[in-house]
């Protein structure tokens, strides 16, 4: 028996306001007064709340940012002294496209699972807290953006 397709009502009771499209991969996150539902590449995953042990989400991390772009500095300011020296720029690139793909991680560890459940929301902070407020957790986060707004 497959999950049932989010926006649909009647015994499954999913309420299309709560589904968000994933970034990272193609597919579809949402939740129910009941369960977890998150659907990555044709693969669907129910997750009941009774299960979950932790919930938690992770942003960027700007001390991560910082020290990538000194990389990157280092690797350039010292190319006339050897050419070498471009690697470390590269891997400063790297880690920032990485931290920059992977930004707005929400991680749902579950007790019969032993890794994980990781997907990463279009509006990752929204969705986290959408799904905490569902869950009855506490303050889950007060978090005010970067840049305003």
């Amino acid at each position: 028996m497959s999950a049932p397709t989010p926006g649909t009502h009647g015994s499954t009771g999913l309420d299309r306001n709560h589904q968000v499209a994933l970034r990272v991969a193609d597919g579809w996150a949402s939740f129910d007064k009941e369960a977890l539902f998150v659907e990555r590449d044709g693969e669907r995953v129910r997750v009941a709340f009774d299960n979950v042990t932790e919930l938690s989400y992770r942003d960027t991390d700007y001390f991560l940012v910082v020290l990538s772009v000194v990389l990157v500095g280092f690797g350039l300011w010292f190319v006339p002294e050897s050419p070498f020296s471009l690697l470390f720029s590269v891997a400063g690139l790297a880690s920032l496209y990485r931290l920059y793909r992977h930004r707005g991680e929400v991680v749902v560890r579950v007790t019969d699972r032993p890794k994980p459940l990781t997907f990463h929301p279009t509006d990752g902070g929204a969705f986290y807290d959408a799904l905490g407020a569902e869950m009855d957790g506490e303050l889950l986060s007060d978090r005010t953006t970067f840049f305003g707004d």
